[in-house]
């Protein structure tokens, strides 16, 4: 496809492609020129499927000096001088300008129109450094699965690292699930990071290889490759029930202090995942020697201590509780990030896991069930779906037990979240299909109730413009109705409805039903024409729009992708398009 246009200052017309107002964007002359010749290039290439390039050859006609020139070619051959530049008549800047263009500082540019951009080395496809610009940050990853079951892989959840975050403070020894800090430095069981902590590993475990699993159990341990490295130390093979059931383990007998050696398995491998079954009977545990990546040592424990993460020099110790004593407790540790949590988070690190090197029993009681590997990702979903069964409830659900104080979000300790109800009823299902075991399903029938409730009255549920049924993240009062955690809930019911008989099926399938249409009809109330919303908080309260940061813009995008996938109604794909064009700098038409 190509227009008429003037090639540069000849008088007669030429046939030139249309790309070539793309290089007029690079001409900062005002903002309007900017969005009009750039939308135009973009709406040319989405109406004709035809990618725009310029043929400088078609312009035969025209002198070579008459050519339009790209403003970085030009800078190349012509002198840069000063120039003020007036910003909206309020206050003025140092610019540049040469015979053609006038340059904005990038610094001005990024913050001004809040779009983004860096230097960046010379790679393979820049020889050097070059300048790299876009309209938004993050990325949407494409789905991973052609439709969407409450068997497979949870959206992108794979690309999640839950235990990572910083708002994270570790992974519990003694609960084996993520502690929050986001409200509160102390620690907190949150609902929706454990959820998405047993989903991201789902995803993974759909995804990546099956690890192979090497065993230092006590049915076939070979006990002459224990050291025994301390006067009174011994471990031998004897019965023992775990489970309901008896099986070999290993008893062992140490001394008690961690300072101490005791009998010493040595692994020497850069395998991260180890699990292992543990009954101690007074103080004790078990230490994990590492290498680290400057070729030093580190050592992590987990002792039957009450607190929860202790850092001394070198030696990062995790609790598994007093309480805890005589009974066995199934331990599954990325020793990657259980040394990353003790350094303290920290954003780059040469002192980072390399390998174990070898595991030291401390005190007296029993070993069973250890394994080496690359990953647990299974094991860690049936950690998160455990603590969910063993946490929930009577009324169904599980409550944030810190208050939340932001801008425009007050609750009090004990408020339940749809959300974190949705999330988990999506972990708690995928649990019940790998394993078929009915206290998964049971609890994710249970967390049915409170969306039934109304949010003044302890539940999730609130009417928007008392009409529409809409389940809460955050049950406020005046609703917020926040966009990202309602379709989270949606899938939870939709995962529920798929899996569970009965009356749990019907209710799940109402709840689905009557959410999905209160989301076809208010999804436009959340479109900017540039971007999204958060909430709704500006229609019920009056106060400013709460713009969605890019990272939720791109969230709000891959769930309608998810929706599409079991709804046929076009207005989640066709949405979900126009929302992916706004992170390329898109925008709707003015009136």
């Amino acid at each position: 496809m190509s227009v008429k246009t003037k090639c540069g200052k000849c008088n007669g017309y030429t046939t030139q492609c249309a790309a070539i107002f793309a290089v007029i964007v690079l001409t900062v002359l005002s903002t309007n020129q900017i969005v009009s010749h750039h939308s135009a290039v973009r709406r040319h290439t989405r109406e004709t499927g035809q990618k725009l390039q310029v043929n400088w050859s078609d312009c035969a006609p025209c002198p070579p000096e008459s050519r339009p020139q790209s403003s970085l070619v030009q800078s190349a051959w012509t002198e840069l001088s000063r120039i003020n530049c007036s910003v909206d008549g309020d206050y003025m800047i140092g610019c540049r300008q040469d015979t053609f263009d006038v340059f904005l500082p990038a610094s001005f540019i990024n913050k001004y129109f809040e779009v983004y951009g860096e230097l960046s080395p010379p790679d393979d496809h820049h020889q050097s450094q070059w300048y790299n610009f876009r309209s938004s940050y993050g990325t949407v990853h494409p789905l991973q699965q052609a439709d969407y079951t409450p068997t497979g892989g949870f959206l992108n959840f794979h690309k999640y690292n839950v235990e990572a975050r910083r708002a994270i403070l570790c992974v519990t020894a003694a609960e084996g699930v993520p502690l929050a800090t986001q409200w509160d430095k102390a620690g907190y069981f949150y609902a929706i990071s454990i959820a998405q902590f047993g989903l991201s590993h789902h995803a993974k475990a759909q995804l990546e290889p099956t690890p192979v699993t090497r065993n230092f159990g006590a049915g076939d341990a070979d006990l002459a490759r224990w050291r025994m490295t301390a006067p009174g130390s011994s471990i031998k093979r004897v019965l023992d029930r775990v489970g309901g059931v008896d099986i070999p383990v290993l008893a062992f007998t140490s001394p008690a202090s961690f300072r101490h050696g005791a009998p010493t398995l040595s692994l020497n491998t850069q395998e991260r995942a180890l699990s292992f079954q543990i009954k101690l009977t007074g103080p004790g545990g078990i230490t994990v020697k590492i290498k680290t990546r400057r070729n030093t040592f580190g050592y992590v424990s987990y002792a039957l201590v009450d607190k929860i993460l202790e850092v001394k020099g070198d030696h990062v110790t995790y609790g598994m509780k007093i309480g805890n004593t005589r009974k066995w407790l199934w331990l599954t540790r990325d020793l990657f990030i259980d040394w990353l949590k003790g350094l303290g988070n920290p954003k780059i690190s040469t002192n980072w896991f390399l390998e174990i090197v070898e595991v030291t029993l401390h005190g007296r009681g029993y070993l069973a069930n250890m394994t080496v590997a690359a990953s647990a990702h299974t094991q860690n979903l049936i950690q998160a779906a455990d603590w969910l069964v063993n946490h929930q409830d009577r009324a169904g659900g599980w409550p944030t037990s810190v208050p939340i104080k932001t801008r425009a979000i007050e609750l009090p300790p004990n408020w339940y979240s749809a959300m974190a109800q949705g999330q988990a009823m999506s972990v708690l299902v995928r649990a019940y299909n790998l394993t078929q075991e009915a206290k998964y399903l049971e609890a994710a029938v249970g967390a049915l109730a409170l969306f039934t409730r109304e949010s003044t009255d302890g539940g999730v549920r609130t009417r928007f413009l008392g009409q529409l049924d809409w389940y809460e993240e955050y049950p406020t009062s005046p609703a917020t109705f926040v966009l990202n955690g309602f379709i989270f809930s949606l899938l939870g019911l939709y995962d529920v409805q798929k899996t569970a008989g009965g009356d749990g099926q019907r209710l799940a399938q109402q709840l689905w039903t009557s959410g999905l249409f209160s989301l076809k009809k208010l999804l436009g109330l959340f479109d900017t024409g540039e971007g999204t919303l958060y909430d709704l908080r500006h229609v019920i309260s009056h106060e400013p729009p709460n713009r969605a940061r890019w990272d939720y813009h791109m969230t709000h995008i891959a769930l309608l992708q998810q929706v599409a996938l079991v709804d046929v109604d076009p207005v989640f794909s066709r949405t979900a398009r126009r929302w992916l064009g706004y992170c390329r700098g898109e925008r709707t038409p003015h009136n």
